[in-house]
């Protein structure tokens, strides 16, 4: 015989899932809905991932999408935010290139996915923002910005977003 061959075991491979998503940096659960927001002052950075499970409610077509805004303060502080969702094989490596859906600014973008009813698919919704704050005399500038994950058009995703609480993510 010649090639590669691999032999699996049987038996059921097990994952328990728990409410909401797990979020990389904090090591906490987020619940829904799935939103994050800041406000600073100066200038610095943000990075949020949420990684876990979409649960299909039902068999068809099914809208994921990605609700993003800037806001600025007072003196000239200005943002940028970027948010995206994956769903499926390409969650777990999240490549910025490969996203289903990318929301930037005050935007809503939204995609269809076909799916089926009471399967779990790998999730991943990043937020990049970057804030950059402006001067006035006392220094009160801020500036900031927020994503919120939308499924079906609704922020209430209860019952439908779980984590892998074994491996806390994928």
């Amino acid at each position: 015989m010649t090639g590669i061959m691999i032999a699996v075991a049987g038996g059921a491979r097990t994952i328990i899932y728990a409410s909401g998503l797990y979020t990389v940096e904090t090591n906490t659960v987020q619940q829904s809905p799935v939103t994050g927001s800041t406000i600073t002052t100066g200038f610095v950075t943000v990075t949020r991932n949420w990684i876990g499970y979409f649960l299909s409610p039902s068999t068809g077509s099914i809208s994921l999408g990605i609700q993003t805004s800037n806001f600025s303060g007072s003196g000239g502080g200005s943002a940028s935010t970027v948010g995206r969702l994956w769903l499926g094989d390409n969650a777990a490596a999240g490549n910025d290139a490969a996203a289903d859906v990318t929301a930037s600014g005050n935007q809503t973008v939204n995609a269809i996915f076909n799916l089926v009813q009471g399967i779990y698919y790998p999730l991943r919704v990043r937020w990049n923002g970057s804030y950059s704050g402006g001067s006035t005399f006392f220094g009160s500038t801020s500036s900031g910005g927020s994503i919120s994950f939308l499924a079906s058009g609704s922020t209430d995703v209860t019952g439908t977003i779980f984590y892998n609480s074994a491996a806390n993510g994928f």
